[in-house]
């Protein structure tokens, strides 16, 4: 069957006179429903608690943003003293506080989902722990971002999806030597204050602490741990070697190679102090409990 080129035309005319409909048809949905609650509004002292609580109800389910529905209750309640005394009552509060988080949740939910598909994750298959076929978790990726939306993000993430810290990636690597390493030590701060354990070792031995030494290395991290109170300053790697060893090794090599990034304006001299100062403190600490 042959359609011509004017049967085409009007196909496509009607096609985007019912696109234009159906858009303006949404406000006008929207705009009845507001509508239907305010008639509603009016008659509320004449209605059981019970339905006057309905309304609460459609108001709240109304609404796909917090101002809006902050707005939208505060209008209300300077205009019908009854709905006032509906919205500010215990059971009011709880229904408008459980329907502000639902609202308030709902991007960082996306905004997570997002970063996932990023990670090649599926976290709503898989949960917040689920891994790519690298083996990373989705916080595993997340802390090697600095960028302030990253940094928000992170704080979501463990904020309101709790996941398991101390997982470890393929080389027994968790999100806190991740970060650490990357020297994100906004990232590293965020993690430990949610309860990170700072000791863990990947398969070569290393710590949080000792993954930020290097050239150039994590001079930022370091501090973080170092002033952790927490942090195992006696912990070695496979060689056998304490953070203090291993930054004096690379101040050593520092001063025989002349490397820029561990000159004489580098931090890690003084950083070295605050690490032995610690452990001077720690020692001193043992020395006179016993």
């Amino acid at each position: 069957m042959k359609f011509s080129n004017k049967t085409f035309g009007i196909s496509k005319t009607l096609f985007y006179l019912f696109l234009i409909l159906a858009i303006i048809n949404i406000p006008s949905a929207y705009c009845s429903e507001k509508k239907a609650i305010e008639k509603q509004l009016y008659k509320i002292q004449t209605l059981p608690t019970e339905v006057q609580f309905n309304i609460l109800d459609q108001l709240l389910a109304s609404e796909t943003k917090v101002d809006s529905l902050k707005e939208d209750i505060k209008n209300y309640s300077d205009s019908f003293p009854e709905f006032a005394v509906i919205a500010e009552s215990d059971l009011g509060q709880k229904k408008i506080k459980e329907r502000t988080n639902e609202l308030d949740f709902q991007p960082k939910l996306d905004r997570t989902l997002q970063w996932s598909d990023k990670a090649r994750i599926d976290v709503e298959k898989q949960g917040i722990n689920g891994r790519n076929k690298k083996g990373d978790t989705l916080l595993m990726v997340l802390v090697v971002t600095k960028g302030k939306e990253d940094i928000d993000l992170l704080e979501e993430v463990l904020t309101d999806h709790n996941p398991d810290l101390n997982l470890v990636d393929a080389h027994k690597r968790t999100a806190l030597m991740t970060a650490a390493g990357a020297d994100n030590s906004e990232a590293v701060e965020l993690l430990l204050k949610h309860g990170a354990n700072v000791n863990l070792k990947d398969d070569e031995g290393n710590t949080a602490l000792m993954l930020t030494i290097g050239n150039p290395g994590s001079p930022d991290s370091a501090e973080v741990l170092i002033n952790y109170p927490k942090t195992d300053f006696y912990l070695k790697d496979n060689k056998d070697k304490t953070a203090l060893n291993l930054l004096d090794d690379a101040l050593l090599e520092d001063r025989e190679t002349r490397a820029k990034s561990m000159n004489r304006n580098s931090p890690w001299p003084i950083i070295r102090g605050k690490l032995a100062h610690k452990m001077g403190q720690n020692n001193h600490s043992s020395n006179v409990s016993h």
